[in-house]
């Protein structure tokens, strides 16, 4: 029997009534399957949120003083909260391409399906688990996994944190500044798959005229990556600074870089741009360096370097990119990619 309601013009209801029946006795069965309900969810601090099946929302409705914990089950979520304080979120979404922002601490894992996991916040775990995965980073101090799948990880400012692609052909974009005045300890891996890591590095260049706040002095530092298994694309992009329109000072006033720990040059490529010039000109001039094997671990130790002539004063400043390679490296192992100077 089946029961149903239409509602017409003018506001009347017609009551249909309709039935069946069948030549023998046998009893009626329900084989309808349960439908997933989308929920809609506004979060509170303290709140243990647990969602079905469905493609959840789940929001915080104002910036919440304490954590929450959150498992939105299978299902296309949405999840966005802000939360200050230092304690921890706890943020599941399931299965389902997910979307979740979070802007505190927290610990942000996407489960199974192509997700897109952006922090705002310091000292969070993002995890993409299995699948095509976005992963991005606005501040420092943060940990990403991809996991397996063809995984994008997006890292604005690099500090004390862990980046690892897993499995697959990942995309790393990756910059850091310079005005932190830290040891980097950070493991950049792009683990097994053919990888391809973007890498910005900056340069500054200043006279007497300017001068930074204490807490803002540009420092000079390097941080690691490596491609490991695959073959990897590495391309340094070297940023110019320029907050002087003339100098009789050698080289720049602090510099950054990085350190390639596994380049193999008969699989991965090497590629190194100069972006802008500033008061420099003429073509930047690259030279390539090796020694070794050293005895440790018999790869070889080579560096890239480019020097800026500034043409009016003749001064050079020297920038320099290291690379542990399992054969000596030459100029022939190096693209010079001259489109963006």
């Amino acid at each position: 029997m089946e029961l149903f309601l239409l509602l017409g013009l003018g506001g009347a209801a017609l009551l249909s009534l309709l039935s069946s029946s069948s030549d023998n006795d046998t009893e009626d069965t329900d084989d309808t399957e349960e439908v997933a309900e989308d929920e809609l969810v506004l979060a509170q601090a303290g709140d243990n949120i647990l969602t079905g099946d469905g493609d959840d929302v789940i929001l915080s409705p104002n910036v919440l003083d304490g954590p929450v914990t959150v498992q939105s089950g299978d299902g296309n979520d949405i999840i966005n909260i802000d939360h200050e304080g230092r304690e921890r979120s706890e943020v599941n979404a399931g299965a389902g391409d997910d979307i979740i922002r979070y802007d505190g601490d927290a610990a942000l894992s996407g489960g199974d399906g192509n997700d897109t996991i952006e922090s705002m916040g310091t000292w969070n775990r993002l995890s993409g688990g299995d699948g095509d995965d976005l992963l991005t980073s606005h501040e420092t101090e943060n940990s990403i996994y991809g996991g397996e799948g063809n995984d994008t990880i997006e890292v604005e400012t690099l500090r004390f944190g862990h980046y690892y692609g897993g499995e697959g052909d990942d995309t790393f974009e990756l910059g850091f500044d310079y005005e932190f005045r830290y040891d980097i300890d950070d493991t950049i891996s792009g683990g097994a798959g053919d990888d391809v890591f973007h890498i910005t590095n900056r340069s500054i260049r200043v006279d007497d005229t300017v001068t930074f706040p204490a807490d803002e002095e540009p420092h000079a530092y390097e941080f690691n990556v490596a491609g490991d298994e695959g073959a990897d694309t590495f391309e340094v992009t070297h940023e110019l600074d320029i907050r002087a329109s003339s100098s009789t000072d050698d080289d720049f006033y602090a510099t950054n870089s990085t350190i390639i720990r596994d380049f193999d040059p008969d699989e991965d490529t090497l590629i190194v741009t100069p972006n802008e010039l500033g008061v420099y000109t003429g073509t930047p001039k690259m030279t390539v360096e090796s020694s070794g094997p050293n005895s440790y671990n018999g790869m070889y130790d080579s560096v890239v370097q480019l020097d800026y002539t500034q043409e009016d004063t003749g001064v050079t400043a020297t920038w320099r990119l290291h690379v542990m390679s399992t054969r000596a490296l030459t100029g022939d192992d190096v693209v010079l990619n001259l489109a963006a100077a």
